[in-house]
């Protein structure tokens, strides 16, 4: 039987599937910040910190890295993803909801602000390694067809590691090429340099030579 907090995890992350569907795979914060409806309440996807537990889940929902971020968020040469503890005390409430959810593996979103207001979603992303002395958690992407038997079965051998540090390169090159995209439709306007097209969905952001 599914607890409260799966049930939650596994509503998100079917509507943000839906949600790439309608706008693509980068979503305004506005919308992940107004969230979904469960049973009768509001459940934001982020919060104004980039670790966010909501109200009634066990654990963290989502980890993100906004624009500009004062966190030195990045890539390992491993291809797994850096992301900063909350501050510098391994101690404080979030990083220890962080350590919880790697002990039980726990599948989480990744939101990466591309540019002011838009962010690509990444799921389900792991806590797979932490390191107190340098103040960072390691993350994993995965498959989502994995998501529903990973909760609570820390038993993770070679075989999937390998994967999650595949899929997790994968998704590294589509966030610089959705960056790239988002930060030239921003720059003309959200609309075509040549055409004056403004709808997003038929537009596309190459290099000129």
């Amino acid at each position: 039987m599914q607890t409260l907090d799966e049930q939650i995890r596994l509503s998100v992350f079917a509507w943000l599937a839906e949600q790439r569907t309608i706008l693509g795979d980068v979503l305004p914060r506005i919308l992940l910040a107004q969230g979904i409806q469960f049973e009768g309440e509001r459940i934001p996807l982020l919060g104004p910190q980039g670790i966010f537990k909501p109200r009634y889940a066990d654990y963290p929902l989502s980890i993100t890295t906004t624009p500009n971020s004062p966190y030195d968020d990045s890539f390992a040469p491993d291809g797994l993803l850096v992301y900063r503890y909350r501050g510098t005390d391994p101690q404080h409430a979030d990083n220890v909801g962080l350590r919880r959810a790697m002990a039980d593996s726990i599948p989480l979103v990744y939101f990466h602000g591309l540019v002011p207001s838009r962010y690509l979603a990444t799921w389900p992303v792991f806590i797979v390694g932490d390191d107190p002395k340098s103040l960072t958690f390691r993350v994993a992407v995965d498959d989502v067809s994995t998501t529903a038997r990973a909760t609570h079965d820390s038993t993770i051998g070679e075989g999937a590691m390998a994967r999650r540090a595949y899929i997790t390169t994968v998704v590294r090159q589509r966030l610089h090429q959705r960056s790239f995209r988002e930060i030239v439709l921003q720059a003309y306007r959200q609309q075509c340099a040549l055409c004056r097209l403004r709808h997003n969905e038929l537009l596309d952001a190459s290099h000129i030579i």
